[in-house]
């Protein structure tokens, strides 16, 4: 998948008033895809400088394969080459929230993405306003 703003996979917009970028999950794919659109958002957020992320994952449905490489690899990658300190607001529909909160394979990923001494921060969200306001500390 091309690193570009827009992708059938993947939308990113930087809002430069905000700081702040937005990843808009479009659909599922393959892993390797969605490895791929994940190492775009991180490239793109080199671009601006900006590690205050809105992943938007209302329309995906992840596997626990994913799940387990963002929590043990690529968030682990992201603080490692971050230029600022990682605040992600994670953006779900109750019915995902519930379902990676306590499906096997997807709570151990959720809780160690959580878990507060992780050097990074990362909230669940099902209101895009509240999201935002905490990435901005309004």
């Amino acid at each position: 998948m091309p690193a570009y703003p827009d992708s059938p996979l993947l939308d990113l917009l930087y809002r430069p008033d905000l700081h702040i970028l937005t990843a808009r999950w479009l659909r599922d794919a393959p892993l390797e895809d969605l490895q791929a659109a994940h190492r775009a958002l991180q490239a793109k957020a080199h671009t601006y400088n900006s590690f205050c992320w809105l992943m938007d994952r209302r329309r995906l449905n992840p596997t626990a394969e994913i799940a387990q490489w963002v929590a043990h690899e690529w968030l682990p990658a992201v603080v490692r080459e971050a230029t600022a300190p990682l605040r992600l607001a994670s953006l779900v529909s109750p019915e995902l929230w519930q379902f990676i909160s306590t499906q096997n394979g997807f709570r151990d990923a959720t809780t160690t993405v959580l878990a507060a001494h992780q050097p990074y921060h990362v909230k669940v969200f099902m209101d895009e306003g509240e999201a935002v306001r905490w990435l901005t500390g309004k």
